[in-house]
């Protein structure tokens, strides 16, 4: 299985980043490939809602960006893995452009009820991590990202977060084998939910 990471985190080797890491090995070691993308090492300018991926095949012929060539890659992928700490009780801003540029992925939406997506059928998971409580706070995050699985008619593999979490030093053998799991989760036949 190929397995598309994206880290969401403006820091390239912060929190996020190191959860993922652990989850990515566990991907590796299962036998899987995984490819990371770093969404702020690319330009992704926000969507503007001109409707013109429904007339180009998918690509967004609104900017002179990166996103084409990134949602090319994610629409390639087995299994999509969102790893993201919850800025302002939501994505951080790079996260939400590409988030809302993914609605290139969608075909046929304006006039099919049945429309289909390139992410369809595919195990999409949440790797969340925040300074605060999960209610309140990361449980918006959490709601978004579900909604967007459920739009995009991929199969929900559930969500790991890492609540009141301040330093990687903080971290335990019981939070690294959590993010194991919820790998082996992401690559299971059945759907499962980790929280």
């Amino acid at each position: 299985m190929h397995i598309v990471t994206l880290l969401g985190s403006p820091r390239r080797d912060g929190n996020t980043a190191h959860v993922l890491g652990w989850a990515e090995e566990a991907f590796r070691d299962a036998g899987h490939t995984v490819e990371r993308i770093t969404i702020i090492d690319h330009q992704i300018g926000p969507c503007v809602e001109c409707l013109s991926c429904r007339k180009s095949s998918g690509r967004c012929a609104m900017h002179r960006d990166d996103a084409n060539s990134v949602l090319e890659r994610i629409g390639q992928a087995d299994a999509l893995v969102l790893a993201s700490p919850v800025f302002c009780w939501g994505f951080p801003s790079h996260t939400k452009a590409l988030l809302d540029r993914m609605y290139a992925l969608v075909e046929n939406y304006d006039i099919n009820p049945e429309y289909t997506t390139r992410l369809a059928n595919k195990p999409m998971g949440l790797i969340l991590t925040c300074g605060g409580p999960e209610e309140g706070n990361a449980e918006l995050v959490i709601r978004a990202f579900y909604a967007m699985v459920n739009f995009m008619k991929a199969v929900p593999r559930g969500h790991l977060l890492y609540p009141f979490f301040r330093r990687v030093e903080e971290l335990t053998v019981v939070d690294r084998k959590r993010a194991i799991e919820f790998a082996a989760r992401m690559t299971a036949a059945e759907t499962s939910e980790v929280s």
